[in-house]
């Protein structure tokens, strides 16, 4: 009997409820629509954008946008500082985060708009977007949720010290130091110890001077190869792989040799011919300001060294500067901004600060002790040693490359 009761309510309540309309609950407009705009001062496009540029009418598409009650919220990624990296407040990390959050291609860049589940980039496309009503449409669904795409980079201490740690490395090199000791010595006809300390910071000066050129063309030269071709970036880090593992080879077989002192098999080392070039120009420039006298020779005391530490520079930048575009790639996989930006100068510039560093310290000793020879055998002595060091910062550059690409 309970049983035939309890199918008969079940039944009632079916029937009612199969006349009961169920309300459906509709998407409702975006109370608050809200798109995200990347920009530089300095590009024509983005330019454009806000009326000038080549935009026909002058029409601010920004300030449009804002009129017709859409919140713009508006990034300059050329406003990136090591500050703003440490407070976490950088624009470049946002920008990443909205480019990896929409998978916007690499070749894309500024002016760009992200509106709901799309995005506008460059004038015409942009302009197009707000003359159809495509970006009022696009803004009335929320943004993408970009918490899960910020960038896991190395952080700005870690950066620093890796900065720091490879230029105190690549400062102690077999060739930098070689070059400064030959340089020290031909150039010790003066018997001045305050004279002599001059020409080798001119010298030291030269040498950095054309280093930090030497890294901002290499930033330029990667940052519009990086704008141009898609995937650059991948490309360089498997091309860095491969010259690190021969490096890393190449420098270990030269531990080996040094550790039996046998020198003379050392593979990673400047060319002869070059050692013998910089040891004739050397020369040729100290006679100069030997053969000199009063105002010209002091003139010539700055000058000579300096141009010197400049060619020698480049000379040696095939055995010095291995290091110099491991620290350069590495800045540029972390830099939170697009092109050469004051991010990348600041960490280039820490480098090359201590890369002369070491050879600050080794000019000072050389030219105090005036014993050059000493300083070279013990370089020499423990020349395995450095060899080693820096066949390890081979290998954890290897690694590091490989996390990137995997």
């Amino acid at each position: 009997m309970i049983k035939k009761l309890t199918m008969c309510m079940a039944l009632f309540f079916l029937i009612v409820f199969s006349f009961v309309q169920v309300p459906v609950v509709q998407a409702q407009a975006n109370d608050d629509p809200e798109v995200v705009y990347f920009y530089t001062p300095r590009c024509l496009e983005c330019q454009s954008v806000i009326g000038g540029g080549h935009s026909d009418d002058g029409l601010d598409v920004i300030d449009a946008l804002r009129n017709d009650g859409i919140t713009v919220t508006t990034y300059n990624i050329a406003d990136v500082n090591p500050l703003n990296r440490i407070m976490g407040t950088d624009v470049g990390r946002i920008y990443s985060a909205y480019i990896w959050a929409y998978d916007v291609p690499d070749r894309i860049g500024v002016p760009i708009i992200f509106a709901g589940e799309d995005y506008y980039y460059n004038y015409d496309d942009i302009r197009e977007g707000y003359d159809q009503g495509l970006i009022h449409a696009s803004a009335q669904d929320p943004l993408r949720d970009i918490s899960g795409y910020v960038p896991d980079d190395l952080g700005f201490f870690t950066l620093l010290f890796m900065m720091i740690g490879g230029g105190l490395l690549d400062g102690i090199n077999p060739c930098a130091i070689a070059m400064l000791l030959m340089f020290i010595s031909i150039m010790g006809f003066t018997k001045k110890s305050k004279t002599l300390i001059v020409i080798t910071v001119s010298y030291i000066v030269g040498i950095v001077v054309i280093y930090f050129a030497i890294g901002l063309g290499l930033l330029s030269l990667f940052g519009l190869a990086e704008e141009s071709f898609e995937n650059f970036s991948r490309y360089l880090y498997i091309f860095l792989i491969g010259l690190f593992s021969f490096l890393f080879v190449l420098t270990m077989y030269d531990f080996f040799m040094t550790r039996s002192q046998k020198y003379e098999n050392v593979k990673n080392q400047l060319p002869s011919a070059i050692r013998n070039f910089n040891k004739r120009l050397i020369e040729k420039m100290s006679k100069l300001i030997e053969e000199e006298n009063g105002f010209k020779r002091n003139f010539l005391v700055v000058f000579i060294p300096f141009l010197i530490g400049v060619i020698i520079g480049i000379t040696e930048a095939a055995c010095t500067g291995q290091l110099y575009i491991t620290a350069i790639a590495i800045v540029m996989e972390n830099s939170p901004a697009t092109g050469v930006s004051f991010y990348e100068i600041f960490f280039i510039l820490v480098f090359n600060i201590a890369f002369i560093i070491p050879l600050s310290l080794i000019a000072f000793i050389a030219i105090k002790s005036r014993n050059v020879m000493s300083i070279s055998n013990f370089v020499r002595e423990h020349l395995s040693w450095i060899k080693l060091a820096t066949s390890v910062f081979f290998l954890a550059m290897i690694v590091y490359f490989l996390t990137l690409i995997l």
